[in-house]
């Protein structure tokens, strides 16, 4: 069961965040995206990443999907929306950030470019899986900012890595290993930045996912975020589903 929930927030006149995911058999892609760049281009540029990733599942679902093929594909999405500025001026210079969770089995592949993030909830312990590509994420990781310091940083919401922006990206690339039991959420910074790891963690135990996902976002909301909100939960059960 899949919980998925998408939207504005307090402030935002458009939601630029994307999300969206594919399932066959034993498997599944799931992505979410957070754009950047004006007024239409951060809804085109998350959308197009989203959609590029989902188009090339849809062709290539068998085992030989690896981290070389994932890296690809990052890679694609970043040319389709560089191309997509250049044939539309409008949209020259729109980004987005991309994070994505690919399953076969108990097995997945975890990829990311920029803030928006990827955790698991895995026998009553809940990790963060990514790491942000963000300023205020440098700082702590040279020794400057400690975490708690960092979570209230006026430039928090400073990327220094994206797509759209560069001819080539990196994306950071983890493995992990996926029991029946587990949960995997995707959230854009709109959720992450205004809610802590352990009250996300006990969201997750106590309800289902779709349940899940419209208790994190309205937390969110009166937590005060001011950016569009995304989060998806998916694989395995509830506390009380056991």
């Amino acid at each position: 069961m899949v919980g998925i929930h998408s939207e504005v927030g307090n402030y935002r006149k458009n939601n630029q965040d994307y999300v969206g995911y594919f399932q066959w058999g034993d498997g599944g892609i799931y992505v979410v995206a957070d754009g950047m760049g004006g007024y239409a281009g951060g809804e085109v540029a998350s959308k197009i990443a989203v959609d590029t990733v989902i188009a090339a599942f849809k062709e290539e679902i068998s085992s030989a999907v690896d981290d070389d093929f994932i890296r690809k594909l990052v890679n694609l999405c970043n040319e389709a929306i560089i191309e997509k500025g250049k044939i539309d001026e409008s949209l020259r210079g729109m980004g987005t950030t991309l994070t994505l969770c690919y399953l076969n089995k108990n097995k997945g592949i975890v990829a990311n470019v920029g803030d928006s993030c990827c955790y698991i909830l895995s026998r009553g312990e809940f990790y963060k899986i990514t790491k942000d590509h963000s300023l205020v994420q440098a700082f702590v990781d040279s020794g400057n900012l400690t975490e708690e310091e960092a979570k209230k940083h006026p430039n928090k919401n400073i990327i220094t890595r994206s797509l759209g922006t560069t001819d080539k990206v990196e994306s950071d690339i983890y493995f992990i290993d996926v029991d029946k039991n587990d949960k995997i959420m995707l959230c854009t910074d709109g959720l992450s930045n205004h809610i802590d790891n352990d009250v996300m963690r006990d969201v997750l135990l106590r309800l289902d996912t779709k349940e899940a996902v419209k208790e994190l976002v309205h937390m969110s909301k009166n937590n005060g975020s001011k950016d569009n909100i995304s989060v998806m939960v998916f694989k395995g059960e509830c506390q009380d589903d056991r």
